[in-house]
C-alpha cells in the first residue's frame, strides 16, 4: 500500500512519469548523435545505463527515505540488472548489438516500475540536494572533458574495459583478445563491462571494438583445433585498431557519471560530519584537483566505480540517517556488498575493514563484560552491519565467479584466482630500496610518489585526521569506517603486488574527507569562538595552510599535465602509455 503521507499528488505523479520518458527519447536520440557535443552524448548515455531504468522502480521502496548513498544505490543497482538482463536478451535473441532493443527494453522496464510502485516518495529534507546536484554536475563536466581532450585512449584501461562488448552483447561472453595471451579475460568482475558495453550500444560505436572481438574467435578456434596462434601479432594490430577508432565517448561515459558521484558522495559525507556546505564544496574541489584524480576520473578503468561502491557501502554506517527499521538497513548493507563484489574484487578492502572493526569492537565489548561468557552473550556483541555487508559480498562474488566458472573455467582459475588474487599475496617483494629489476616500485617509492601527486603536505594533514577519527573522543561509527578502509588499503597496497599509487587512489575519498573534517571547525566551536582551545586553533590553521599548499601544487602539476600528458611519472604501470 502507498503512504498518504508522502505520496506526491496524480498530477505530478504523471508529470515526472511523462517528464521521464521524455528524457529518455531525448537521450537515446542524443546519445547517437556525432554531432552533440561529447559530455552531452556522455551524459545521454550514462543516464540510459545507469539511471533511467531504476528511476522508474524507486516507488517500490516505499519505507524507506532516500539520502544521497541510499538513492545512488537503489536507482544504479536496479539499472545494472536492466543493462545485465538487455544485454543477456540481445544475445539470446539476435546474436548481436542491438541499439532499439536495448532502448526499448529500458523504457519498457523503467514503465513497468511506474506501473507496480508508482513514483518517489520519501527524500532526506537534511540532505542539501541542490548542493549535491551542482557539484555532481561540475565533475561530471571535468571528467568528460577530460575524457574527450584531454586523456589519450590507454591500452591498460580503456582497451581492456571496452574489448569485451561485442562479446557480451553477441555471445554473453567477454570476448577480447589480451596481451597476456588469453581470448576470455576474466581478471575482473564483469558488471562494469555490461555498463560499457551498453554504453556503447547506445552511442552507435560498438562496431569499433570488432577487431578484437574477432581476434578473439579465431584464437579460440586455434586452441581448439591445436593450431599456433600469433598471438602478440594479432594483439598489436588490434591496438592499432583501438588507437584509430578509440570511440571514448561510449567507453568512457560510465565512468564520468561514477566520477561524478563519488565527488557528490564526498561533499555529502563531509557535510554531514561538518554541518557546512562550504566544508563540503571544498572537499570536492580538493579532490577534483589531485592530477591522478583527473585521468583516473576521465578513463575507463575501476578506479571511479570502486571508489564509488565503498563511499556509498560505508556511509550507510552513519547512525544518523539510519532508518526506524534497522533490519531493512541490514538489507541496504547487504546490497550495497553485492554490488561492490559485481564491480570490482578490490572493494574487499571495504570489507575487510570493517570486519576486523566489528572483530575488534566484539571483542572489547566481551572481556569488558567481564564473566560468565558464553556463545549467546558473545553474538549479542556482534554488528550485523558488518555481517550483512559481508554476506552480501560473498553472495555477489560466488554468483560472478559461478558465471565466469561456466564461460570458462581453465582461463577464471588462471586470469582472476591465479594472477590477480593468489600472486598478489605471495609477499615476495616487500622491500624499501629501488630494484631495477622489479616493475613495481619500492614500498618508500610508493609513498614518496603518492605524496608528490597529491601536493606532498597532503598525506600528513589526511593521516592526523584519521587518527583523530579513530582515536577522538568524538568518534563516529561512519568516521571509523572511513579511517578503517584507509589504513586497510594503504596497508595492503602497500605490502602486495598491487604496488602503485592507482591503487592507494582508492582510498583518496575518506582521507580528503579526514582532512577537511580536521581543519573545519564545528558549528558548537564557531558559535564559541573558546571552546575549542587556542592549541586546537592553531594546529588546525597550521592544517589548513598544509592543504591550501597542496592544493595549488595540485593546480600547478594540473597545469603541466595539461601542456604536456607525459609529464606525470607512474612507476609500475603499463609498458605501452605509461599509465
Amino acid at each position: 500500500m502507498s503512504d498518504p503521507q508522502h505520496s506526491p499528488s496524480p498530477r505530478r505523479s504523471w508529470a515526472l512519469i511523462v517528464g521521464a520518458n521524455l528524457l529518455v527519447t531525448i537521450a537515446a536520440w542524443s546519445a547517437m548523435q556525432p554531432a552533440v557535443p561529447s559530455p552531452f552524448r556522455m551524459l545521454a548515455a550514462a543516464l540510459l545505463v545507469l539511471a533511467f531504468p531504476g528511476l522508474g522502480w524507486l516507488g517500490v521502496f516505499r519505507q524507506t527515505t532516500f539520502d544521497l548513498p541510499r538513492l545512488a544505490l537503489a536507482t544504479i543497482g536496479v539499472s545494472s540488472l536492466v543493462c545485465v538482463g538487455a544485454t543477456a536478451l540481445t544475445a539470446f535473441t539476435v546474436h548481436a548489438p542491438s541499439w532499439l532493443l536495448l532502448w526499448i527494453t529500458i523504457v519498457a522496464v523503467m514503465n513497468a516500475g511506474f506501473v507496480v510502485g508508482g513514483t518517489p516518495r520519501r527524500f532526506d529534507p537534511a540532505t542539501r540536494w541542490g548542493v549535491l546536484a551542482a557539484v555532481a554536475l561540475v565533475a561530471f563536466v571535468v571528467s568528460a572533458t577530460a575524457a574527450t581532450r584531454l586523456v589519450p585512449p590507454l591500452e591498460d584501461h580503456d582497451m581492456e574495459v571496452r574489448g569485451t562488448a561485442y562479446g557480451l552483447a553477441s555471445d554473453f561472453k567477454p570476448y577480447f583478445l589480451t596481451n597476456r595471451e588469453i581470448f576470455l579475460p576474466m581478471a575482473h568482475p564483469p558488471l562494469f563491462h555490461f555498463h560499457v558495453a551498453a554504453s556503447l550500444t547506445l552511442t552507435g560505436e560498438i562496431d569499433a571494438v570488432l577487431p578484437s572481438y574477432r581476434s578473439a574467435r579465431r584464437a579460440e578456434k586455434a586452441v581448439e583445433n591445436g593450431r599456433s596462434f600469433a598471438w602478440m601479432d594479432q594483439w598489436r594490430a588490434d591496438h592499432r585498431a583501438f588507437v584509430q577508432q578509440p570511440a571514448l565517448v561510449g567507453t568512457r561515459a560510465p565512468n564520468a557519471l561514477f566520477s561524478a558521484l563519488v565527488v557528490a558522495l564526498l561533499c555529502d559525507v563531509v557535510m554531514r560530519m561538518t554541518s557546512s556546505r562550504w566544508a563540503g564544496i571544498a572537499a570536492a574541489v580538493l579532490y577534483m584537483t589531485f592530477p591522478e584524480t583527473v585521468v583516473r576520473s576521465a578513463y575507463a578503468g575501476y578506479f571511479s566505480v570502486t571508489v564509488f561502491a565503498m563511499l556509498a557501502a560505508a556511509m550507510l554506517f552513519d547512525t544518523s540517517r539510519a532508518g526506524p527499521d534497522r533490519k531493512r538497513d541490514l538489507g541496504w548493507l547487504a546490497a550495497a556488498g553485492m554490488f561492490a563484489a559485481w564491480v570490482d574484487h578490490k572493494t574487499v578492502v571495504l570489507i575487510l575493514a570493517v570486519t576486523v572493526w566489528a572483530s575488534l569492537r566484539a571483542a572489547w565489548s566481551t572481556a569488558s563484560a567481564g564473566p560468565p561468557w558464553s556463545p549467546a552473550r558473545a553474538w549479542r556483541t556482534i554488528d550485523l552491519r558488518a555481517v550483512a555487508l559481508g554476506a552480501g559480498f560473498s553472495m555477489a562474488t560466488f554468483t560472478w565467479w559461478g558465471y565466469a566458472l561456466a564461460v570458462d573455467s581453465r582461463t577464471f582459475v588462471q586470469d582472476h584466482l591465479r594472477m590477480h588474487i593468489v600472486h598478489r599475496f605471495l609477499l615476495n617483494d616487500i622491500r624499501v630500496t629501488h630494484d631495477a629489476s622489479r616493475y613495481a616500485p619500492s614500498m618508500a617509492e610508493l609513498w614518496a610518489e603518492f605524496a608528490g601527486h597529491t601536493g606532498y603536505l597532503f598525506v600528513p594533514v589526511a593521516l592526523a585526521g584519521i587518527a583523530v577519527w579513530l582515536f577522538g573522543r568524538r568518534r563516529s561509527d561512519l568516521a571509523v569506517v572511513l579511517a578503517a578502509w584507509v589504513v586497510m588499503g594503504s596497508v595492503l597496497y602497500t605490502l602486495t603486488d598491487w604496488r602503485q599509487t592507482k591503487h592507494l587512489m582508492n582510498q583518496l575519498a575518506p582521507a580528503v574527507a579526514a582532512a577537511v573534517v580536521l581543519v573545519w571547525p564545528r558549528r558548537d566551536e564557531t558559535a564559541a569562538p573558546n571552546a575549542g582551545g587556542s592549541g586546537r586553533r592553531i594546529g588546525r590553521a597550521v592544517a589548513g595552510t598544509a592543504l591550501v599548499v597542496a592544493l595549488t601544487s595540485n593546480l600547478a602539476t594540473d597545469r603541466r599535465l595539461i601542456r604536456d600528458f607525459e609529464s606525470l611519472e607512474i612507476r609500475g604501470a603499463s609498458d605501452v602509455d605509461g599509465w
